[in-house]
């Protein structure tokens, strides 16, 4: 799609395609997750704040609580989009065209709706880690759709960005 058309399309439609296509577990190229940054923060904001919301049983005040929450989501997601765009770029599995892997991590990120709603109930454990798998499975798919990126390096990808969102939210607790 050359750029005068993107200009013309309605942002919200395409990021709404493109998730669905990668909630379904398709091959989309890098061309499919352009829209503006904003839009991108603003998915991951909303579904981190569902995601989160209720797990403290302490939470004190909301705007606190919220603005914690904003904070961190800034700050794991910038680590996460410069990680991947650097891993992505070695060796050239990725050359840098279409979308950015902040978009690309909006869309995967509505894959963890799921998990947030499991978690909310009173289940066993090891269900509700099980269930927080697909989130890593859509994101890996997606990855391995970028460019010339094999399954063991997404994963190693999604490993590598997986461990600071970690120690960042355990301090945030």
């Amino acid at each position: 799609m050359s750029v005068d058309a993107l200009s013309h399309d309605n942002y919200l439609s395409r990021f709404l395609r493109t998730t669905g296509r990668v909630l379904a577990l398709r091959t989309t190229p890098m061309d499919g997750y352009v829209w503006p940054a904003w839009l991108s923060w603003a998915v991951l904001m909303m579904v981190d704040l569902f995601v989160t919301a209720g797990l403290d049983t302490k939470i004190g005040r909301l705007d606190v609580w919220v603005l914690r929450n904003v904070v961190t989501t800034f700050v794991v997601y910038s680590i996460a989009a410069h990680l991947l765009t650097w891993w992505m770029r070695r060796d050239e599995r990725w050359d840098g065209k279409g979308g950015t892997m902040l978009n690309l991590l909006a869309a995967t990120t509505v894959a963890e709706l799921l998990p947030g709603v499991v978690q909310k109930f009173a289940l066993p454990p090891w269900l509700i880690l099980s269930v927080w798998v697909i989130p890593m499975i859509v994101l890996l798919r997606a990855l391995t759709g970028t460019g010339r990126a094999s399954v063991g390096y997404s994963l190693v990808g999604v490993l590598l960005i997986t461990i600071p969102a970690v120690v960042i939210r355990s301090f945030g607790q």
